[in-house]
């Protein structure tokens, strides 16, 4: 009987390769290959689930290995720690997904089963992930459904600055009463921070509506925010 030898397409699982950061930047580009890197620790619990019950998985395993360059890295140790700095990781586990140079293409965080990793993984290598959605921004699209598109990315990579800008501009070209419009609203109450911005004072002035709209103790919770006490009399 002939042996199977092993091949990046029938592993059964992520094969993640040894070596210093330069070294895998320069395995990325001798194979042409993009990057992608486990931010772990070793304490955090959903690292490990996502190591035994995902990276094991065989479709993950296929995708990942015929697809990437694959490397784990503790960000609490050596390289990692610089790493964690350059990329802003501050949450576990952090999965970035990087071209051959080391510049960032996606980013999604926290633990999940392989279906839903996989789909997620998939989706921001395509013209719906990170780098793409944020390059149709940077060229000025700012159609509705496009933003908040662009805001479930945002929010599935941990980028809260990027987002929250993201929402200040939305909010500054549309009228303040769209606020009235829930999936609005719920934007306000998730990203704007500001007590002495223009939309806190739209709604300070107008509470009996979104009382009517959102109930009073949701509404007065929101305009609590940050340990901020009401600053309107």
């Amino acid at each position: 009987m002939v042996p199977v030898i092993a091949t990046a397409q029938n592993l059964t699982e992520i094969k993640f390769e040894q070596g210093s950061w330069k070294e895998i930047l320069e395995l990325a580009t001798k194979e042409n290959k993009p990057i992608f890197v486990d931010c772990y620790t070793v304490w955090c619990g959903p690292c490990k689930q996502m190591a035994a019950q995902v990276f094991t998985d065989p479709l993950v395993a296929d995708y990942f290995n015929s697809t990437f360059i694959n490397v784990k890295i503790d960000m609490e140790k050596s390289e990692g720690i610089d790493l964690k700095d350059f990329y802003e990781v501050n949450a576990f586990p952090t999965f970035l997904y990087l071209d051959k140079k080391g510049s960032l293409l996606n980013r999604i965080v926290g633990g999940m089963t392989a279906p839903k990793f996989l789909l997620a993984s998939k989706k921001g290598m395509s013209e719906h992930g990170l780098f793409a959605m944020k390059k149709r921004y940077n060229a000025g699209e700012r159609e509705e459904e496009f933003i908040y598109a662009y805001l479930e990315i945002l929010d599935n990579a941990f980028l809260k600055k990027e987002a929250q800008i993201v929402v200040e501009n939305y909010f500054s070209n549309i009228e303040k009463s769209t606020l009235k419009e829930r999936r609005n609203w719920e934007l306000f109450a998730k990203y704007i921070e500001d007590p002495n911005s223009d939309l806190f004072r739209y709604v300070h002035a107008n509470r009996p509506g979104f009382y009517q709209l959102f109930g009073k103790e949701q509404v007065d919770l929101r305009m609590l925010t940050n340990n901020y006490s009401l600053i309107y009399n």
